[in-house]
């Protein structure tokens, strides 16, 4: 399955989650909060917890444009070679049993709401979150990031980012000293 969006940032980023998943994180620890970013920021070792546990995978910090972002579980890069702009190292992910997958705009981690993210479908439009069904399981994750090319004074073209995706029987292993800001995954920079 290939699946692409077109996603409007207002935030310093994008997510990928699977909203029961984080629901369920977030009720086994007693956690009531809207505002999940301000409590992985405050607790370091509980935002390490749900990256490397694959319940959040960020793409962070990047510039707050409009995105293209391809879901992609064919085992073979959708993007064109030319394109290519970088690729993380292999990063872990988990969809529930539900088998959804969301991407959102970093802001859904500041106004968190499990049951309108659960909710959360495809618009086929332009949007600043979209969802798709994926095989239940634990995933390893690459992330491509592409641009075709920019125009002088206007900024790129097709810019955005695939998610490679692999099912696996155990999560991968974030590398050693492991960041979600450790990977620079800005792909243009406005003047």
């Amino acid at each position: 399955m290939i699946k692409q969006f077109d996603l409007l940032i207002d935030g310093p980023g994008i997510v990928f989650f699977d909203p029961y998943v984080v629901a369920a994180f977030l009720s086994k620890r007693k956690l009531a909060t809207t505002n999940l970013f301000q409590l992985f920021l405050d607790d370091p070792a509980l935002g390490d917890e749900v990256i490397t546990q694959g319940i959040i995978l960020p793409i962070y910090p990047i510039p707050s444009i409009d995105y293209q972002v391809i879901i992609n579980n064919t085992g073979t890069s959708s993007v064109r070679p030319s394109w290519l702009r970088l690729t993380s190292p292999p990063l872990p992910l988990t969809v529930g049993q539900q088998g959804k997958l969301v991407v959102a705009d970093m802001y859904a981690l500041m106004e968190w709401d499990a049951s309108f993210y659960q909710a959360v479908t495809d618009p086929g439009c332009l949007a600043s979150q979209a969802a798709t069904a994926l095989h239940p399981g634990q995933y390893k994750a690459l992330i491509n990031g592409f641009v075709e090319r920019e125009y002088e004074g206007r900024g790129p073209k097709n810019i955005g980012y695939e998610l490679l995706l692999e099912r696996v029987e155990t999560l991968p292993l974030l590398p050693p000293a492991f960041e979600s800001d450790s990977i620079d995954f800005a792909l243009w920079h406005p003047a």
